[in-house]
């Protein structure tokens, strides 16, 4: 029960609608060869231009990989060359060598402890009891 309290003519029954006009189907118009060419070649055309911008995607995809793996690259090779002239000069100082060996200035490791190899502020302890001992020891 439809019942409408701002429509004066709802009566609190089903009003019959107004018949509309039916949606008439015509029949498939028989296309020309000339408009089905033209057809096809909108197809063509659209498939050509999606193609395209797929094509450029993966053309743009392959740039910038070549261009990462370039960079990679020269990014080792400067490693390299810096290392071989690192080496090169530490073989012609070898006073510099031994600082590097000791002392590590790498600020990347902060986090790990450091433990000096060569420790010379402690004192050398022998294991042997020194002949001038006064050691209360055994006597014979």
């Amino acid at each position: 029960m439809n019942q409408d309290p701002y429509n004066s003519n709802s009566l609190g029954f089903d009003q019959p609608k107004p018949p509309q006009s039916p949606v008439i189907h015509q029949p498939p118009q028989e296309l020309s060869i000339q408009e089905m060419e033209d057809l096809k070649q909108q197809y063509l055309d659209e498939l050509k231009r999606l193609s395209n911008l797929e094509y450029r995607d993966e053309v743009k995809i392959a740039e910038l990989t070549e261009n990462f793996n370039g960079m990679s690259i020269e990014i080792r090779k400067k490693e390299k060359l810096l290392q071989q002239e690192q080496w090169a000069y530490l073989s012609t100082h070898p006073s510099i060598r031994l600082h590097s060996f000791c002392f590590d200035d790498d600020d990347d490791d902060d986090d790990e402890e450091y433990t000096s190899a060569i420790t010379p502020d402690e004192p050398v302890l022998s294991i042997e009891e020194p002949d001038n001992s006064l050691s209360m020891g055994d006597e014979h």
